[in-house]
């Protein structure tokens, strides 16, 4: 068997047709064509997949169909660790989002439960994220350590010389 003639398209989800490259010498052929599934959200998934030869003279027309399934993907947004002395302010928290496809693109932001005046120690760094896709990812998150440490102190002393005639 030779790869057909006719036409063999691809559509997505009733998406445009795309024309699809035969191979092969025997039957069944494989053909495949390249989508661009970036436009494809989860959802919208499964998206009926469809394929469909136009036939020639080797080949009756035909029709396939089968379903492609957009799962979640996974989005890691991790919040660095930082330090500051008791009674200064907040440092500005940083971080980073991993795991994001087709061009997504996410804003990040940090909270923590420590101010100015909270007392030596640990607090966590709690990170957040937000995005028009967000809805197409699993996110999870890793918190980091805010460690609030003692301030510097200053002792002076002054000296005084006496004549030893003070009563």
């Amino acid at each position: 068997a030779t790869a057909p003639a006719g036409a063999v398209t691809f559509t997505v989800g009733g998406g445009a047709a795309l024309n699809a490259k035969c191979t092969g010498s025997s039957s069944p052929l494989t053909c495949m064509a390249a989508y661009p599934t970036a436009s494809l959200g989860v959802s919208g998934s499964p998206y009926k997949v469809t394929a469909s030869l136009a036939g020639d003279t080797d080949y009756l027309p035909g029709l396939a169909t089968s379903t492609l399934a957009i799962t979640k993907a996974p989005l890691q947004i991790t919040a660095n660790s930082a330090r500051k002395a008791y009674g200064t302010a907040n440092p500005t928290f940083t971080g980073t989002v991993v795991g994001a496809f087709n061009g997504d693109t996410f804003t990040e932001s940090f909270s923590t439960t420590a101010t100015t005046s909270s007392s030596a120690g640990t607090y966590p760094i709690t990170p957040s994220v937000a995005g028009a896709n967000l809805g197409d990812y699993t996110g999870s998150a890793t918190a980091g350590t805010l460690t609030v440490t003692q301030a510097a102190s200053t002792v002076e002393l002054t000296s005084h010389t006496s004549n030893g005639n003070q009563k």
